[in-house]
């Protein structure tokens, strides 16, 4: 669903109220400079009036930081503990009145509240409002740290999202020179960002999908992508790239090359070899447009949240999964 701006509506305003009621104080940072009222920039947001290339760049500072120390402790694999709920989103892509709309069914994290929220990755390039998703999901993730996560997509690399919409994004709303360094700085949060959860020690999530050197021999288990701390973003062979590129296929070899150009596509028996190494038993990912999900036999799911994307018809689906691990699937037109 495409806007070319966000109006103020019953949802943001009540959206604000829900933020306030959640605990939002004021924030002051010193990352040259200061934002003295939090909760007027957010409800501003919410408004569609975006912050100011000052204050942004406070914000950016502020979110780079954070998530470098994260990565720097969790590596390429975060491990999520689900107690009551846990929501899984696919692709946004620009797409936020759609990400409002998934918010008022599934509500929105708090304090009080024990669900997680779990995003896959692909939140810019394509959609009109690129620059409104990304920052909503980094301020709730500055909110909510242990409730939000924001795993790494292909279009969350300065190679892609140069060309598909987010740097043109920057540009419209910040001018050519504030918004190309706010682009950068945007890449360089994204460099932070992890590519692959694992839920409850069985559900591995990631963008893309698995990669054949997971199955060498001296890659013994997935903390192994713990160790893998910086990552530019740079496409090249190896098992960062295949995470966020890689696609399932029906097809009778384990791997064959993607025809996206880049990376390999796999079928159910490298799924099996998998789940048999690793003692994990399904994937979450993302990355490929569906009419809400679509089953890969029984052990590998694909999950869409966009709706209406581009000229498609679809439904976008989000996939409430339970602390014992079933699932339930909502759509949204």
């Amino acid at each position: 669903m495409k806007n070319s701006c966000c109006q103020v509506t019953n949802r943001t305003q009540n959206m604000f109220c829900m933020l306030q009621m959640n605990e939002i104080k004021d924030i002051e940072v010193s990352y040259k400079g200061h934002i003295q009222n939090y909760n007027m920039l957010l409800d501003n947001f919410l408004k569609g009036i975006k912050p100011n290339y000052n204050n942004l760049s406070i914000l950016l500072n502020m979110f780079r930081e954070k998530l470098y120390n994260s990565i720097q402790s969790h590596g390429q694999l975060i491990n999520i503990n689900v107690s009551k709920n846990i929501f899984v989103f696919g692709d946004i892509h620009g797409q936020f009145d759609d990400l409002l709309n998934w918010f008022d069914i599934v509500k929105l994290p708090s304090h009080k509240n024990e669900d997680k929220f779990l995003f896959l990755g692909d939140y810019v390039d394509r959609g009109d409002m690129d620059l409104e998703v990304i920052l909503l999901l980094l301020l709730l993730k500055h909110m909510y740290p242990q409730k939000i996560f924001l795993l790494r997509g292909n279009h969350e690399s300065f190679l892609q999202n140069s060309h598909y919409g987010f740097k043109d994004s920057c540009i419209k709303y910040y001018g050519t020179m504030n918004g190309l360094k706010i682009w950068k700085k945007f890449n360089q949060i994204f460099d932070s960002f992890p590519r692959s959860a694992l839920i409850n020690h069985k559900i591995f999530c990631v963008h893309g999908g698995i990669s054949p050197y997971f199955l060498d021999d001296q890659f013994k288990s997935l903390a192994s992508l713990k160790a893998y701390k910086d990552d530019k973003g740079i496409d090249k062979n190896g098992i960062l790239t295949d995470l966020y590129w890689s696609d399932p296929r029906k097809q009778k070899v384990h791997w064959t090359s993607n025809p996206r150009g880049i990376s390999f596509e796999f079928n159910e028996k490298a799924i099996d070899d998998f789940h048999a190494k690793f003692n994990t038993t399904l994937i979450l990912r993302a990355h490929q447009m569906v009419d809400g999900i679509e089953l890969f036999g029984d052990k590998l799911i694909t999950v869409f949240s966009a709706p209406n994307y581009g000229k498609y018809k679809n439904r976008g689906a989000v996939i409430k999964m339970k602390k014992n691990l079933t699932y339930q699937v909502m759509y949204s037109r």
